[in-house]
């Protein structure tokens, strides 16, 4: 499998004005829940994502972040 045909452009943000790690993350929930049309809950996910971050980072020096 791969990544690109697991990757939504609609939720691919190129150019963000995000200055933090957690503004990225609060923009990126933001997209993903104006796109998906079922309900979920944005404090469920942002916590689930925040846990994640404090497993090991999803960036990378790139400048490349996966949520």
């Amino acid at each position: 499998m791969k990544l690109a045909s697991m990757l939504n452009q609609d939720l691919v943000c190129i150019g963000s004005k995000a200055v933090t790690k957690s503004d990225a993350i609060d923009r990126l929930i933001q997209r993903m829940y104006k796109h998906y049309s079922f309900e979920f809950d944005k404090e469920v996910v942002e916590k689930a994502v925040r846990e994640r971050e404090n497993i090991g980072g999803t960036t990378f020096d790139t400048g490349i972040a996966v949520a």
